[in-house]
C-alpha cells in the first residue's frame, strides 16, 4: 500500500510504506489526503524521515506534527458514507460574527429547473480562500451542463466567473497567500483555478492542470476529492462546477484568484475570470495574434465580444464580426469589429475572403489603407521576387501564396459542427484556426484533410488561460480601459432570476453576457 508522506509535501511520485494501515485508506494519487492511523508508527517515521531529507526543514516539521498529534483514524472524505452527512466541525462553522448558513444555486438533473437551498457555510482549508460573492457571470458552459449536453456531477452548484471579498482563509494556509489576499481584499475568481504542484502547472501550462480536470471537471470536488458544499436540510453534499459560484459564499484555491482594484465595479468584473480570461487564453497563447494580423470571431456573444477586443488592444488590423444577430453585429462594431457578417444573410467564407482581397487591392491603390505587416510581405516579394509594380506584387500574393485568402487567425467561440468548418475554411494557408466554443457531448468537426496538411492550416483548441500569470493581466488590461466592460455586460439580474438569465441565454436573448448580482 502506498502512504500519503507524498501527498502531504506534493510530491507526484509515492513513498512505499509498511502495511500498518487498520483499513484500507483512499486511492492513493498526487493529491490525495487520506491519513495514517495514530500513533505514528515507528518504522514508517523511519521511512518518512529517510524521505523528508529530501525535502525542507520546515515541510518535515509540519508533517511530523500532524502525525505525532491527535486522535487515531482514517479521515473519511466528507462526500463518502451511507449518511452523507458532514462531519461536525463543517456543520458548526460560521465566520466571525457571521451566519453560519448560506443560499446557493442548485441545479439537479437536465433540463430541470435551478433551485435556491440553504447550505452550511462552506469552509475553506489550506491555500484555500471563502469568498463573499458579489457577482456571478452566465455563461454558456453553465448551460452546456443544465441542459445535460456537458456530463457532470449532480446535484451541484454552477457559476464558475465571480468577483467578491475575502473573508476567511484556510487553517494552515502560507503566510505568503494571507499577505497577498487579506481579510477585505476584493478578488475576481478565474474559473481554470490550477493546483500550481502538477506536471503542467510546474512548466506554466495551468490551463491544462491535472487536477483541475481530474477532480473538478470530473469529479466536481476541489483537489482532495471533496466538495465544500452540504445542504443544511440534510447534510447531503452538493458538488462543485468550479468554485459554486452561484452561492453567496464560496471557497476558491488561491491559486485561481487575483486582487481586484477599487476602481473596477463588482458587477462587470465578473466577467473577467472567464469571458475575458477565456478569450486572452486564445488570442495570447494559442492564437499568438500579432500587429498587423487580420482576425475573424465567429459568435459574438461574451467570449466572442471580448476577443474583439483583445484582438483591438494586440494590433489587429482587420477584425471581422461573424453572427446571425444584427443586435450583436452592432454592439461587436463599438467592442473593435472593422468589419461584420450576418452568417444568415451572407456565405461566411466567401464574405471574409472577399474582404481580405478588397484589402489588399486598396493597399495597392492607397498604401496607408494597409497595417505594415502586409506592407512588409507585398514589397519583401517585390524586392525578390522583381515584380515591377506594388500591384502586381499583391496579385503575386493572392494567387500564388494563399491561394484564395483569408484571415491568418479564425476564432469559433460557438462549439457548433457548421461554425467549426467556416473557422477552418476561412483562414489562408498557414494560418491558425482556433477552438474555444464549448459543444455538447459526442459533436464531431469536419476538416479537408488534403488541405490541412498541404497547406499548413493550424486548429488549435484552446480552453482557459493560465492563472496565476495571465488574469493579472487581464485585471490591468481592464484596468486601462482596454476592455468596455459596461458594453459586453448586456444584463443584470438578481440571484433569484439566475435560472431565467439561463433561459434567455439559450433563447439567444443575450447580447453579450448577463451577471448576477448577488450580495
Amino acid at each position: 500500500i502506498y502512504s500519503d508522506v507524498h501527498s502531504e509535501l506534493g510530491w507526484s511520485k509515492p513513498v512505499r510504506s509498511s502495511s500498518i494501515l487498520e483499513s484500507p485508506p483512499r486511492c492513493a494519487s498526487p493529491f490525495s489526503r487520506a491519513r495514517l492511523p495514530r500513533p505514528f508508527h515507528r518504522g514508517l517515521r523511519k521511512r518518512a524521515i529517510a524521505v523528508l531529507s529530501m525535502a525542507s526543514f520546515s515541510s518535515a516539521c509540519r508533517f511530523l506534527a500532524r502525525r505525532l498529534s491527535g486522535a487515531s483514524g482514517v479521515r473519511r472524505s466528507l462526500c463518502s458514507g451511507a449518511a452523507g452527512v458532514p462531519r461536525e466541525d463543517v456543520a458548526g462553522y460560521h465566520i466571525g460574527g457571521g451566519p453560519s448558513f448560506m443560499r446557493g444555486m442548485v441545479f439537479w438533473e437536465p433540463n430541470k429547473p435551478l433551485t435556491i437551498e440553504e447550505f452550511h457555510m462552506p469552509r475553506p482549508k489550506a491555500g484555500e480562500v471563502l469568498i463573499r460573492t458579489k457577482a456571478c457571470g452566465v455563461c454558456h458552459s453553465d448551460l452546456h451542463v443544465i441542459k445535460g449536453e456537458l456530463p457532470f456531477s449532480s446535484p451541484c452548484v454552477v457559476g464558475h466567473e465571480i468577483t467578491g471579498e475575502v473573508v476567511e482563509h484556510g487553517p494552515h494556509t502560507d503566510r505568503e497567500i494571507i499577505n497577498r489576499f487579506p481579510i477585505g481584499t476584493h478578488v475576481v475568481g478565474a474559473f481554470i483555478m490550477p493546483c500550481g504542484n502538477c506536471s503542467f502547472c510546474v512548466k506554466g501550462q495551468e490551463d491544462l492542470c491535472e487536477a483541475f480536470f481530474a477532480y473538478n471537471r470530473a469529479k466536481g470536488t476541489l483537489y482532495d476529492g471533496e466538495t465544500r458544499l452540504f445542504l443544511r436540510s440534510n447534510g447531503k453534499p452538493v458538488y462543485m462546477y468550479s468554485m459554486g459560484g452561484l452561492a453567496e459564499y464560496c471557497v476558491v484555491p488561491a491559486n485561481g484568484l487575483a486582487t481586484l482594484p477599487s476602481s473596477l465595479p463588482y458587477t462587470e468584473s465578473a466577467i473577467l475570470g472567464c469571458a475575458v480570461f477565456t478569450a486572452y487564453g486564445a488570442m495570447r497563447h494559442a492564437a499568438d495574434v500579432r500587429a498587423g494580423d487580420a482576425v475573424a470571431v465567429i459568435g459574438i456573444g461574451g467570449v466572442g465580444s471580448s476577443c474583439l477586443q483583445i484582438a483591438r488592444a494586440f494590433g489587429a488590423s482587420e477584425i471581422i464580426a461573424v453572427d446571425v444577430q444584427d443586435e450583436k453585429l452592432n454592439n461587436a462594431k463599438m467592442l473593435g469589429a472593422t468589419h461584420t457578417i450576418n452568417a444568415k444573410k451572407e456565405d461566411v467564407i466567401e464574405k471574409i475572403k472577399a474582404l481580405i482581397l478588397t484589402l489588399f487591392y486598396s493597399f495597392c491603390v492607397f498604401p496607408d489603407n494597409v497595417c505594415d505587416l502586409k506592407t512588409r510581405v507585398c514589397f519583401k516579394i517585390h524586392q525578390e521576387m522583381g515584380i515591377s509594380s506594388a500591384y502586381n506584387a499583391c496579385i503575386f500574393v493572392f494567387q500564388e501564396i494563399t491561394g484564395g485568402m483569408g484571415v491568418d487567425v479564425a476564432i469559433e467561440a460557438l462549439g457548433k459542427p457548421l461554425t467549426f468548418a467556416q473557422c477552418t475554411k476561412s483562414v489562408r494557408d498557414g494560418g491558425k484556426a482556433v477552438m474555444i466554443g464549448l459543444a455538447a457531448a459526442g459533436s464531431v468537426g469536419e476538416i479537408d484533410i488534403n488541405r490541412l496538411v498541404r497547406r499548413q492550416v493550424k486548429i488549435i483548441g484552446s480552453y482557459g488561460a493560465r492563472a496565476r500569470q495571465d488574469l493579472p493581466e487581464v485585471v490591468k488590461l481592464a484596468e486601462r480601459g482596454v476592455f468596455n466592460l459596461q458594453n459586453t455586460v448586456s444584463r443584470k439580474c438578481k440571484f433569484e432570476e439566475a435560472g431565467s438569465a439561463y433561459d434567455d441565454l439559450d433563447r439567444g436573448q443575450i447580447v453579450g453576457r448577463a451577471v448576477v448580482e448577488i450580495m
